[in-house]
């Protein structure tokens, strides 16, 4: 077994199968190697404080990889200690300066933490690095719908995102707030009705859709989505 089918079966969500790959390599690898994916196991698994212990024992045996500063920020902030996440990214993003996830990390970090002037530079940065990041398109959007109130270029952020990924649904919900900002009543139903479409728990999608008059238009979507669950059984 290699550590690729480690990470295959964990991008395929088959946590099972990645145990087993585990356990196969764990009298193979170095210490910190093993420490490291069995915390990415333990995060994709849903115990991101255990993770965390295995990130600080493998930062014990080598604090100058990258690798483990990022993996211990996206624990961190999958538990809502935003503050030791950012300090954990802005380590990864001192070892490893044009690294396009560590950025990226760091600067959805500070807009969670609503440090948008640090957040805006630290996307612009992610974006030269990576300007494919659909997510990075949305957050930055959003930065200048917050900051700036500019609405057309904010959906410039978000036109890019979907192009990028058209089953963001982050993106198409965003791009909705944009588009009805300037007054295209029409181009943000659709992208409301989008993102629900994708993500049936975008509450913020079904409130705008109701208060814009299109409570049949969800109602439907709501009776199509029952109509599918009952062909599925």
């Amino acid at each position: 077994m290699k550590q690729s089918d480690f990470f295959k079966a964990v991008d395929k969500g088959k946590m099972k199968r990645a145990k087993g790959i585990l356990d196969e390599l764990k009298d193979t690898l170095p210490r910190t190697r093993y420490l490291y994916l069995e915390g990415i196991y333990l995060l994709e698994t849903g115990d991101p404080g255990e993770a965390v212990k295995r990130f600080d024992m493998a930062l014990v045996l080598h604090l100058s990889d990258p690798e483990l500063w990022i993996a211990k920020a996206d624990a961190l902030e999958e538990m809502g200690r935003l503050d030791m996440a950012k300090r954990s990214a802005e380590r990864a993003c001192r070892l490893d300066p044009e690294n396009p996830y560590a950025n990226f990390l760091l600067g959805r970090i500070l807009y969670s933490m609503k440090k948008y002037a640090e957040a805006h530079k630290v996307m612009d940065k992610t974006l030269e690095l990576d300007p494919h990041n659909a997510e990075a398109l949305t957050i930055k959007g959003i930065l200048i719908s917050i900051t700036e109130e500019d609405y057309r270029e904010a959906l410039t952020y978000f036109d890019r995102a979907i192009d990028e990924d058209t089953e963001y649904s982050k993106a198409w919900s965003n791009r909705g707030v944009a588009l009805r900002q300037i007054g295209d009543r029409q181009g943000a139903v659709y992208s409301f009705h989008r993102s629900l479409v994708l993500d049936p728990g975008d509450r913020s999608s079904r409130k705008m859709l109701i208060n814009m008059g299109e409570e049949e238009l969800v109602e439907e979507l709501d009776r199509a989505r029952k109509r599918l669950k009952r062909k599925e059984k």
